[in-house]
């Protein structure tokens, strides 16, 4: 029996450890087809001198090792990009918890009008670090970026909604401030499944559900504000069922903002 299924010596050639026992064995197409077709060899074939697959038999250990290098890589670009986004989710999650305590603030405000300063001062700081943070992970996917944009336009246009009076105006910036909140919702969520496709799928499923999830409170709320004009204590029900929804969207963001960074950061350290 010959050492090699193509026929060329494995001492001599020194590119694998071998097709029948090495760890080339199951990878290499020559060796593939022979086992499939049961042949010792290519010279039992009657395709052997013709075949298009022997005829490569010298680029074949490079072939292999060419996709070994490109795997390396694929998986060092992963590792880097995981340790980008350990770093930065985790700022974000701890910015968010900040954004909640000094929004506790608005409680206060009306015995200490200068904390009413403070808070606006306090959280247009926060906001800026979370869209600094999802900017600096544009390069892990882009969709990182678009929300980081989002994020900033709707900060401003809220600005300027809370210091117009009520009336025609007010309400005709609320419109594109909700579509946009829509949009950078949808945007933060599906980057979020983009990002982690690569290093953990389970967790890139459960941001495509937050996602999910998060349409569906919308719609109840929606569905809420037209059954209340038929059916009030209905269209209130539903309402606040929507509510509920987004309140558990919205709590489980923090769990999973937590999970990714800690995700992120074991796939980073993993050994090969």
């Amino acid at each position: 029996m010959s050492e090699s299924y193509c026929l060329k010596s494995c001492a001599d050639c020194g590119q694998c450890t071998g097709c029948r026992n090495g760890a080339y064995a199951a990878r290499c197409d020559i060796a593939k087809c022979c086992r499939e077709k049961n042949h010792e060899n290519c010279d039992s074939c009657t395709r052997g001198i013709t075949c298009p697959t022997r005829s490569v038999r010298d680029m074949m250990p490079q072939k292999i090792h060419d996709q070994d290098r490109r795997e390396a890589e694929r998986l060092a670009t992963k590792r880097a990009n995981a340790g980008v986004m350990a770093k930065w989710v985790s700022i974000i999650f701890w910015c968010a918890i900040a954004a909640n305590v000094v929004g506790l603030l608005s409680f206060l405000e009306k015995n200490m009008p200068v904390l009413g300063w403070v808070q606006i001062a306090a959280h247009a700081v926060i906001i800026l670090v979370i869209a600094y943070g999802y900017w600096r992970m544009k390069d892990v996917c882009d969709g990182f970026k678009t929300y980081a944009i989002l994020a900033l336009i709707s900060q401003v246009i809220s600005a300027v909604h809370t210091t117009l009076q009520e009336g025609p105006v007010r309400i005709l910036i609320a419109i594109p401030e909700i579509i946009i909140v829509l949009i950078a919702y949808r945007t933060q969520y599906l980057a979020f499944r983009d990002a982690l496709s690569g290093i953990d799928g389970e967790m890139a499923y459960k941001w495509l559900r937050q996602w999910n999830l998060f349409k569906i409170s919308l719609l109840a709320m929606g569905a809420g504000l037209l059954f209340s004009i038929i059916l009030s204590l209905l269209g209130l029900v539903i309402i606040l069922g929507g509510i509920g929804v987004l309140l558990f969207v919205m709590i489980r963001e923090y769990v999973y903002l937590y999970q990714t960074a800690q995700i992120c950061r074991s796939f980073s350290e993993r050994e090969n």
